[in-house]
């Protein structure tokens, strides 16, 4: 597994104003730096907290972009359904080994308060990363002001009075505060956006963590497959306004109806007090017909008398552009190349091959391995840094078990796989007595209780 995972990178500042602990997490004093990820406490950083310009492009087409914005809630949805555990990474081993008990193990099911915390962060780290590929894990005291004022959003604090919050680079920045680091040098506090007009001060002893995608070339800038896909999305873009443009231009640039001046239109009482009778009616037909195009009325024609040598002198003139029908097969075209731009089994995007609302959430192997695992990947290394090792310190504890293994956070995949149809395999090896009555009623569907007395 190790030759497969890619690297993620990291960054997490604690900030104080003495080197108290965040509820009993006291960071270490040694700050630790890696190829792959970068760990700094209560530093300035380097640069500013700002979106680059891709980046909102990214997030614009996710809001307006049907396509690209099921296939990220799609991805999302399925990291939901990935379990996060503790394991150790054995040397020469292939995937991690699962930790049962344990301070670490203790500390991972805690994190967010437990399964339905975590699947949350998974899915809305999921969207970060496939959208701007840059987002912050925030920890932090919660207060009973902040509970009465509604700075919590839609989180709930853990059992130890910590709220875990997914923030976008948009809604995390430096404030003006000062705040002492453990260098007893003075930095710069954190804030997080909690409405259109409103900044939270975080408290001093709050873990602010960076989770990135990288940029192989800029490492401490963000990556993601929206970014190259930035082209195909500003094609089907323009594709979808030619068309809305066209339709829109055939109802309200429908042309000219020409009728003849010696033609003599008979009058509706309705509507005799108006200069030309017949041509008011006809407008208030057109106005009611375009307000309630699905009734019956909308589609019956307005019946006239008129002399027989007058009706090829009606003439209609149109201006609505004509829909050429090549624009939706260009466009369909687009769509597919989205779809293998993007890091998505190309058939999520295109709504192609078998795959339906419902089956999509079954994934084979090869699709989790190459386009889910990676992703994951990406945030359980920056779990470990930013928040495993971390508190592990704080308790005392390695971050390697007796043996010398490394302890991390690794994940579970089994909700997301497709289980075969081994039942009738199952009846027809019961019948040769290959296997037991409990296997062919396991695969069968059934339990131990339906077996006969």
């Amino acid at each position: 597994m190790a030759d497969r995972r890619r690297d993620a990178t990291l960054l997490l500042r604690l900030h104080s104003d003495v080197p108290h602990s965040l509820n009993g997490f006291t960071p270490a004093e040694n700050v630790q730096i890696t190829a792959a990820a970068q760990v700094l406490y209560g530093t300035e950083l380097q640069r500013p907290i700002t979106t680059e310009n891709w980046q909102n492009e990214a997030w614009d087409f996710y809001e307006s972009l049907g396509e690209f914005n099921y296939g990220v809630e799609w991805f999302a949805e399925a990291l939901s359904r990935v379990r996060l555990l503790a394991a150790k990474v054995t040397p020469g081993g292939d995937e991690p080994e699962i930790l049962e008990d344990g301070p670490a193990a203790e500390l991972v099911s805690k994190l967010m308060g437990g399964t339905d915390g975590q699947a949350q962060l998974l899915r809305s780290l999921g969207i970060q990363l496939s959208v701007p590929g840059d987002a912050y894990l925030v920890g932090r005291e919660v207060t009973e002001a902040d509970v009465m004022s509604g700075a919590l959003l839609d989180a709930e604090p853990d059992e130890y009075g910590r709220l875990w919050t997914v923030q976008s680079v948009n809604t995390v920045r430096r404030s003006r505060r000062l705040v002492r680091n453990l260098l007893r040098r003075n930095v710069r506090g954190w804030e997080i956006q909690v409405d259109d007009a409103r900044w939270v001060q975080l408290p001093n002893e709050s873990l602010v963590c960076r989770i990135w995608d990288r940029d192989e070339r800029l490492p401490w800038r963000a990556n993601s497959p929206a970014r190259a896909a930035l082209p195909i999305m500003r094609e089907i873009d323009m594709y979808n306004r030619y068309i809305i443009a066209s339709l829109i231009s055939r109802v309200a640039l429908n042309g000219m109806l020409l009728i003849p001046d010696e033609v003599t239109l008979p009058a509706n009482p309705n509507y005799e007090d108006f200069a030309d009778p017949f041509v008011a009616e006809l407008i208030d037909l057109m106005r009611k017909a375009i307000k309630n195009p699905g009734s019956p009325a909308s589609a019956a024609p307005l019946p006239l008398r008129i002399p027989a040598e007058y009706i090829e002198k009606f003439k209609h003139f149109t201006f609505a552009t004509p829909l050429d029908q090549k624009i939706f097969e260009h466009r369909e075209q687009a769509i597919r190349r989205l779809a293998t731009t993007l890091n998505l089994p190309a058939e999520i995007v295109t709504g192609m091959g078998d795959v339906n609302h419902w089956s999509s959430w079954q994934l084979t192997e090869d699709a989790i391995k190459i386009h889910i695992s990676p992703k994951v990947e990406i945030i359980t290394r920056g779990l470990t840094i930013g928040y495993l090792h971390p508190m592990l310190r704080a308790l005392g504890e390695s971050v390697r078990t007796k043996s010398g293994e490394r302890i991390v956070f690794w994940y579970d995949v089994s909700e997301l796989t497709q289980r075969p149809d081994r039942s009738e395999s199952a009846r027809e090896l019961y019948r040769m007595k290959i296997i037991s009555a409990t296997a062919a009623r396991r695969e069968n569907g059934f339990d131990e209780a339906d077996g006969p007395s």
